[in-house]
C-alpha cells in the first residue's frame, strides 16, 4: 500500500481535485448535526402514536410504532452510530461514528446496520399485512395468529441475513485494496490509505445481487397485500358499511402514502451508488451527498406520519398554537411590566 502511494498516488493523482465534500469531515459534520434535529422529531413521532391514536385506529398503533422504532433506529446508525464512509464502485469504506469512536468492530458495526435496514423492510411489510388481514375476509390472507408469527420469524430472518454470502467472502485486506487501487479507484480520497478503511467484498456481485433480490422479494410480497386488500375494498362486498369501507379506504391510503414517500427518499438516493458499482465510477462527494440524503429518511416519515394521520396532526397544530398563545401572552404580561415600572418611576420623579 505505502509503495503504491509513494510511486504513483503521490506523482499521478491531482488530490487538490478533492474538496470538503469529499472529506469524511463534511459527512461526519454534516450526519451529526443533523441527528441532533432527527432524534427529537422521531421521539415526538413515537409519542404520537403511542398515546394520541385513538381507539378506532388501534388495530393498526402497535404495528405502525414497530415501523416507527425501525425507522428511528436506522436513522440514528446512519447520522449518529455509524455514518459510513463508502468508497464506491467497490464495497469498503470505514466509519466515522460513535461506534467507531467507541472502538467497536466494523464488522459488528455492519452487521448491526443491515439489522435495521432488515428491520426497517420487514417493518413496512408487517404494516400492510395488517390492514390486508383486517380488510380481507376470503382465504387469500394468513389464517391466524400462529401462523403470522411464523410468517414474520421467517421475514426477519431474511432481513437479518440477506447479506449473508457477502460475509463469507471476507478477502485479505491489504491485498484487497491494492486490487480496488488498480482496477476500480486508481485516485481516491487520502482517507482510502487509512488502515480502518475495510473491504467488505471484492466481487462486488455478492454483495449487490443479494440485496437487489431481498428488495424484490419484500416487493412482491407487500404489493400483493397492498392490491389485494384495495381490490377487496372497491371490486368486492363484504360486510362493512359504507362508511366503514370509505374509512378504511382512507386509512389504506394513508398507509401507502405514508410508506412510499419515506422510501422514495430513501432508495432515490441509492440509485446513482447501484449505477456507479456497475459504470465503475469514482464520485466521493456525491456519493457522501447520497448517504446524507438516506439519513433524511427518518425525518421524511415522521413529517408524513404526522400530517397523513389527522389526530396527529390536529395535536401538533394545537401544541403550537399553544405555545404561541403562551409567548403572546408573556410578551404582554412583559410589557405591562415594564409599562407600570416606568409609570411607577415616573410618579417618584415627580414627587
Amino acid at each position: 500500500m505505502e509503495e503504491y502511494r509513494q510511486l504513483y498516488y503521490n506523482s499521478m493523482c491531482n488530490q487538490s481535485k478533492f474538496g470538503y465534500f469529499d472529506s469524511w469531515q463534511f459527512l461526519a459534520t454534516s450526519s451529526h448535526s443533523f441527528s441532533f434535529f432527527l432524534i427529537p422529531l422521531n421521539f415526538y413521532g413515537s409519542y404520537c402514536i403511542i398515546f394520541k391514536t385513538p381507539s378506532k385506529m388501534r388495530r393498526v398503533k402497535w404495528v405502525m410504532l414497530n415501523l416507527h422504532i425501525w425507522t428511528g433506529l436506522f436513522e440514528i446508525m446512519m447520522t449518529t452510530l455509524i455514518t459510513p464512509y463508502f468508497f464506491f464502485p467497490s464495497i469498503c469504506g470505514f466509519s466515522v461514528g460513535v461506534l467507531a469512536f467507541l472502538g467497536v468492530d466494523i464488522k459488528v458495526q455492519i452487521f448491526l446496520g443491515q439489522i435495521c435496514c432488515g428491520g426497517l423492510f420487514s417493518s413496512l411489510l408487517m404494516l400492510f399485512e395488517n390492514r390486508h388481514n383486517y380488510l380481507v375476509t376470503s382465504k387469500w390472507k394468513i389464517p391466524n395468529n400462529k401462523c403470522r408469527i411464523i410468517y414474520f420469524f421467517f421475514v426477519y430472518l431474511y432481513g437479518f441475513g440477506f447479506m449473508f454470502p457477502a460475509y463469507l467472502n471476507e478477502p485479505n485486506q491489504v491485498e484487497a485494496k491494492l486490487i480496488i487501487l488498480k482496477t476500480m479507484i486508481p485516485c481516491p480520497t487520502t482517507e482510502f490509505f487509512d488502515s480502518q478503511v475495510y473491504v467488505l467484498i471484492l466481487n462486488t456481485k455478492y454483495a449487490v445481487y443479494p440485496i437487489i433480490l431481498y428488495i424484490f422479494i419484500t416487493a412482491i410480497q407487500t404489493f400483493f397485500f397492498v392490491f389485494h386488500s384495495f381490490f377487496h375494498l372497491f371490486h368486492t362486498s363484504s360486510q362493512m358499511s359504507i362508511r366503514t369501507k370509505e374509512l378504511q379506504k382512507k386509512y389504506l391510503i394513508g398507509a401507502c402514502l405514508q410508506v412510499a414517500i419515506p422510501i422514495g427518499v430513501l432508495l432515490i438516493p441509492m440509485i446513482p451508488c447501484i449505477i456507479a458499482i456497475f459504470l465503475n465510477y469514482y464520485n466521493q462527494a456525491m456519493f457522501n451527498i447520497s448517504v446524507l440524503c438516506i439519513s433524511l429518511h427518518g425525518m421524511s416519515a415522521t413529517i408524513v406520519l404526522i400530517y397523513i394521520n389527522e389526530p396527529y396532526r390536529i395535536f401538533t397544530i394545537r401544541l403550537f398554537r399553544k405555545q404561541k398563545i403562551d409567548n403572546l401572552t408573556s410578551i404582554h404580561l412583559n410589557s405591562r411590566f415594564h409599562s407600570k415600572s416606568n409609570v411607577a418611576k415616573s410618579t417618584r420623579g415627580v414627587l
